[in-house]
């Protein structure tokens, strides 16, 4: 099936609601790439960085609203009512968990710059896998940019494969973070334990939606085609 084909089956209103969910992406990846600035350790102003990232979180709140405001005045079928709500919440989930991580970033180097204990380099260690995971959410961002815009069945299929791979990469690279947090963790003031506990799982949640998403937009393809 081409995808051309699957949205011909759209109501007007339904494909210019699926085609408008790729604002979020360009949004979302230069949302990712700020906040890996915010775990380099080189001395950015944090506050900065995070209130770039405050404003890329209202900029998908105003997409989200244009979006759902679309639906509540019947845009869409009722058959994919849920699943569209689903997909714009998840997509807005992102900023979300990006703009928590920023604040969090940000409130923790107010400690780490009083610190006389030398904790940095073990912070900066840990920060330098948070910025692969970080890639990683931006590789699946592409392969939800793909779906939504490619016209080969087999294509959305092999992105959705590959995003699921990216999610349980992570999931592994988690697991092994925490282990290493809780191995170390009578060594580490509590704040430093509370911090990295807290961004490996918010880190972890990106993937977790970038997957949910991709099924939702699955979910979409094959209801429409039904």
């Amino acid at each position: 099936m081409k995808i051309r084909a699957f949205k011909s089956m759209f109501i007007i209103g339904e494909r210019k609601l699926f085609e408008s969910l790729s604002e979020y992406i360009k949004i979302e990846k230069d949302a990712s790439k700020t906040a890996q600035e915010m775990f380099l350790c080189n001395g950015e102003n944090f506050v900065t960085l995070k209130e770039k990232l405050k404003e890329f979180e209202k900029d998908g709140d105003e997409i989200t609203f244009d979006l759902k405001s679309n639906i509540l005045e019947g845009a869409i079928s009722p058959n994919l009512l849920d699943t569209f709500l689903e997909l714009i919440e998840q997509f807005d989930n992102i900023l979300d968990l990006l703009y928590f991580v920023s604040r969090e970033i940000s409130r923790f180097h107010l400690f780490l710059q009083k610190d006389k204990n030398g904790n940095e380099r073990i912070i900066c260690e840990f920060y330098r896998k948070f910025v692969d995971i970080v890639n990683m959410h931006l590789n699946a961002l592409d392969k939800i940019e793909l779906m939504l815009n490619t016209s080969s069945e087999n294509e959305i299929i092999k992105a959705w494969s590959e995003i699921i791979d990216f999610e349980e990469r992570v999931d592994d690279i988690k697991d092994n973070l925490l282990d290493t947090v809780y191995s170390e963790s009578g060594s580490l003031h509590y704040l430093i334990f509370i911090h990295l506990v807290e961004i490996i799982h918010k880190l972890d949640d990106l993937l977790d939606t970038d997957r949910d998403i991709s099924e939702s937009i699955l979910n979409v393809v094959y209801t429409i085609s039904k």
